[in-house]
């Protein structure tokens, strides 16, 4: 049992956020940030994810019953001292578990480092989202994407006082990542993600289509977990129609994920979620020099900058993209050059990433 005087000198870090499964960005980062911070201070993790995508009851059971482990565990902690509660933001209605969560531990003394992954409450102000940056305290750390996503915040939430920007791009290796030349000479399209409607999947199997009606012999390969039988129909669909020209590897991890980029000329991604602010596939296809088509979103278009083209919201994703795709088809020359702007698009994006991560180790009391 830790005594008094132990507790105050022990720091600990209270994670509470969504770790896989499922698989999707936030928690992926929050995977990776947990670990880097279990290197140098004591972490606890508090994994509020329902361990579905599914929103049906048990989703929402076990969301609350995980809720309720990580309040536990922000007052079993309270005792230490220096002691910070890190708190992934929700998305939509589960800002209110944020919030109750955020109330229990300022109640308790803990320092509070809010990290923001979504935009839908940064493009459109949202009450929810006002109130737990309210509960967090003037004093909170609010980390943030890009410099696109800490301008809109501010502007929606004048109350919010201390900022700092950290990519997801920090935590995404570059070991061995080069731009990997097609000896087959037809241009190979890729999507990774779920592989869902918001996600663009749809929009992607059309691009194929009308690529290869137009006289533009291209493949496409997508890689991913398949969640709805509509998102299962459209790939068969496709797939009747398409033959060769269309792979479908479903979920790709470690070497297979590789291979999947090095198997690709282009990164595809239509998204319209509305919640999307800085995809981690967007950043691996750049890491691995592959240059991105998708639309502006979030910090997407400062990502992706000349390392392939955004697509203003609004405007059709196909007519936008065909005439680069086109020159790609016929240039190879300039597709390489797209790549080797990828790749050094990517290592500026981790330089950048690198001092900001140096900084925000502070906030924990860990000097690097």
């Amino acid at each position: 049992m830790i005594d008094a005087m132990s507790a105050r000198s022990n720091p600990v870090v209270l994670i509470i956020g969504p770790f896989p499964p499922p698989v999707h960005g936030g928690a992926v980062v929050t995977e990776h940030f947990a670990r880097f911070l279990s290197r140098s201070v004591q972490t606890v993790r508090c994994n509020v994810s329902p361990g579905r995508l599914n929103k049906n009851l048990p989703y929402h059971l076990t969301r609350m019953l995980r809720v309720a482990c990580a309040i536990f565990r922000i007052l079993r902690y309270a005792s230490r001292s220096p002691k910070h509660a890190y708190l992934v933001a929700d998305g939509g209605l589960g800002l209110a578990y944020n919030i109750a969560v955020c109330s229990i531990a300022r109640l308790s003394g803990y320092r509070i480092i809010v990290h923001h992954h979504c935009s839908g409450y940064i493009e459109r102000k949202s009450i929810l989202a006002a109130t737990l940056i309210y509960t967090a305290g003037k004093s909170a750390l609010h980390i943030v994407l890009c410099n696109a996503m800490e301008q809109r915040l501010r502007n929606q939430y004048p109350r919010l006082e201390r900022t700092a920007i950290l990519s997801n791009v920090a935590f995404i290796s570059f070991a061995n990542n080069e731009p990997a030349e097609n000896e087959n000479g037809i241009l190979c399209l890729g999507q990774l993600g779920n592989l869902i409607p918001e996600k663009g999947i749809d929009t992607s199997l059309e691009l194929v289509r009308t690529l290869n009606r137009r006289g533009i012999v291209s493949r496409l390969v997508i890689a991913g977990p398949s969640i709805s039988p509509r998102t299962v129909g459209s790939i068969d669909q496709a797939r009747s129609e398409l033959g060769p020209l269309l792979e479908f590897r479903g979920p790709v991890y470690g070497e297979d994920k590789r291979k999947f980029f090095d198997d690709v000329d282009v990164f595809v991604f239509p998204t319209q979620y509305r919640h999307e602010s800085q995809p981690l596939v967007v950043l691996e296809s750049l890491a691995h020099g592959v240059p991105v088509l998708t639309f502006d979103r979030g910090c997407i278009a400062s990502d992706v900058a000349d390392a392939g083209m955004t697509v203003s919201l609004g405007d059709d994703f196909i007519t936008a993209v065909f005439p680069i795709l086109q020159k790609w088809a016929a240039d190879r020359a300039a597709l390489n050059r797209a790549k080797a702007a990828a790749m050094n698009r990517a290592k500026q994006l981790s330089l950048e990433a690198g001092r900001s991560l140096d900084q925000i180790l502070k906030e924990f009391n860990i000097d690097q």
